[in-house]
Formats: structure tokens, C-alpha cells, sequence
């Protein structure tokens, strides 16, 4: 049985020999995927069920453009994707929690490191410091968990759910009632914002006068931006994310062409393939944009979903469009 990936990636290289391009190397770009789908992609929770093995969906994905050159861009970009596993969310959860989550309880508490039962009074502080998601996507089970917190509150409703079906008088009471004096908020990723920031916004002016501490595990900079703007404008809010992605990191629009070229290449076809990839759907609606959800030009695949502000290329699913991430989608 022919294997298609292979065949396209011996025609590349031998094109790319007979023109005497020596900047072109298509099978050791192969061997980085094949490497990248051993130790990340297969891990990838929406296609557990459902959808083929990895190298069968790159095979359909490849499949959706006809033109040669374009399938390549396709191909060449997958090095670039930020994929993060359950492994690094691990290592992001205890990051979080043993260094600005400590940072900050030492400061707020004012404790002193060369106190002799300092560690018995910071997990005591724990035990007064109320732990909640932002939203239902981070996994705040896994969090108390990984990083042995002493249980001390039985509720941890994600803050999202809370802000929009709670009443915020008795919100307020349940939480001076249990005796808080601090709260940690935690969300996995940050795109834009717009649904995280505006819950953090509202609930921390529910509580101005509770020490709020908010982490994000990964943030883009539109994100870090607004966050940093919330927090001038709120004083008991604190913003420490741990992974910041730069702008470099991203799909720039077709004007910034000073970005990387396999970027600004990558641009062009998503703007190209905008309405193949929606089955006709113009930008506005979903998915938005050819740079996914507020022309963010994202690459990051997480291995519990693809956020909304990746690309469309990569996770969109429509009649006329097989994704290589599909999208598990709200609504």
C-alpha cells in the first residue's frame, strides 16, 4: 500500500535536490513530525474517539488543497505549533503553584523564610486561601492534586459559571462566612481575553477588599495586555502568568511581512483557503477570521482542545474542510 505522506516528501526533496535548493529538507521535517506525534500529538483528547490516527488526518489535511506548493506550507508549519501536552501541563500546574502562588502567599502573609515552622504557617495560609478556575477548561482537581493542597474547601465551581448564574451579594457572604482572606485564580490559557478577563474583571470588584491573585498558565500578549490593564485598575488584583508568548510566536497579518517567512507563508494561505476551510462561511462569523478568533495568528494546539484563536486551518470542520486538530466546540 502506497503511502501518501511519504511519496509527497520524496517528490519534494527530489525537486528540491534537482533545483539545488539546499535549504529545503522535507524528510528531515518528516522525521521532526513523526517525532512530534510519538511524544505529543497522539495525545490529542477531542480525536481519542472519533477520528482517525494522527498520519491519517495529516494524509486528509494535506488532501484539502490541490496545489503542490501549497500542501508544502502546510506541511512545513507543522514544526512551528506550540502543542502542549499533559506532560507540560503538569509541569505548568506545579510551576504555578511552587513559585508565584508561594511568592505571593509569602508576601501577602509576610512571612519570613528563616522562621523555623515557615512551612507549617504557609500551608496554613493554604487552608485560607480559596483555589477556583476561571473557566471549566483548566482542571482544578488535577491542580490540588499534582500539588498536594490541603483540603479545606469543598466547593471549586469555575469562576465563569459562578459569575454568570451566582448573585454576587451571596457570593460575597459565602466567601467572608468561610473565613477567605485570599484567592487564587487559575486559567490554562489566554487568548484575546475576551471570556476570561471579562469573568476576572466582574468577580474581582465583587470582592474589592480580598487579595485576588490571578495565573494564567499560558497567555498571548493581547491578553497580558488587557490583564495588566485590569489589574492597574484594580489594586487587589495581582497578574503573574507563567509561559508568555510573544508576538513573533504568531501568524502575522498579510501587511507584516518583516515576520518570519514560513509565518507570513502560512498567512497568505490562510487568507487563500479562508472560505474552503468554512465551507463558504464569510469572516465575522464563525470561525471568524482566517487568523482564527480576534486576529489573534495562533499556533498553539493544547492536548485538551485547540483554542479558538489558532488558525481555522488546523482545527476548523466544515464539509469541505478536514481538520488536523478538530476543534471540540462549546456551542
Amino acid at each position: 500500500m502506497e503511502d501518501f505522506i511519504e511519496n509527497r516528501v520524496q517528490a519534494w526533496d527530489k525537486k528540491a535536490w534537482n533545483n539545488k535548493d539546499k535549504n529545503e529538507h522535507y524528510s528531515e521535517i518528516n522525521r521532526i513530525i513523526l517525532f512530534l506525534e510519538e511524544k505529543l500529538f497522539y495525545s490529542y483528547e477531542p480525536t481519542k474517539w472519533e477520528y482517525p490516527e494522527f498520519r491519517d488526518r495529516l494524509e486528509e489535511w494535506l488532501k484539502n488543497i490541490a496545489v503542490d506548493k501549497d500542501q508544502k506550507t502546510l506541511f512545513t508549519s507543522l514544526p512551528n505549533i506550540f502543542f502542549i501536552g499533559e506532560k507540560e501541563f503538569i509541569d505548568l500546574y506545579r510551576l504555578a503553584y511552587n513559585g508565584p502562588i508561594a511568592k505571593w502567599m509569602v508576601e501577602e502573609t509576610g512571612l519570613l523564610l528563616n522562621n523555623p515552622e515557615a512551612y507549617s504557617l504557609l500551608r496554613k495560609a493554604i487552608e485560607n486561601t480559596w483555589f477556583l478556575p476561571v473557566t471549566d477548561s483548566l482542571r482544578i482537581n488535577m491542580f490540588f492534586h499534582l500539588n498536594n493542597i490541603p483540603g479545606s474547601q469543598d466547593w471549586r465551581p469555575d469562576l465563569r459559571s459562578l459569575v454568570k448564574f451566582g448573585n454576587p451579594e451571596k457570593v460575597k457572604k459565602e466567601f467572608l462566612k468561610n473565613k477567605i482572606k485570599r484567592i487564587v485564580l487559575l486559567e490554562d490559557f489566554v487568548g484575546s481575553g475576551v471570556q476570561s478577563l471579562d469573568t476576572v474583571k466582574k468577580f474581582v470588584k465583587t470582592l474589592p477588599e480580598i487579595s485576588i491573585l490571578f495565573v494564567p498558565l499560558v497567555i498571548c500578549p493581547t491578553g497580558l495586555e488587557e490583564a495588566k490593564e485590569i489589574a492597574t485598575k484594580n489594586k487587589n488584583l495581582t497578574i503573574y502568568p507563567i509561559l508568555e508568548l510573544k508576538p513573533e510566536d504568531f501568524v502575522p497579518e498579510l501587511k507584516h511581512e518583516n515576520r518570519s517567512k514560513d509565518l507570513f507563508n502560512l498567512s497568505v494561505l490562510a487568507h487563500r483557503y479562508y472560505l474552503k476551510t468554512t465551507n463558504g462561511v464569510p469572516m465575522g462569523k464563525k470561525p471568524y477570521h482566517p487568523l482564527g478568533f480576534q486576529q489573534t495568528g495562533g499556533l498553539v494546539i493544547m492536548c485538551t482542545n485547540t483554542p479558538a484563536n489558532t488558525l481555522p486551518l488546523f482545527h476548523w470542520i466544515s464539509d469541505s474542510w478536514k481538520p488536523l486538530f478538530p476543534r471540540h466546540t462549546r456551542v
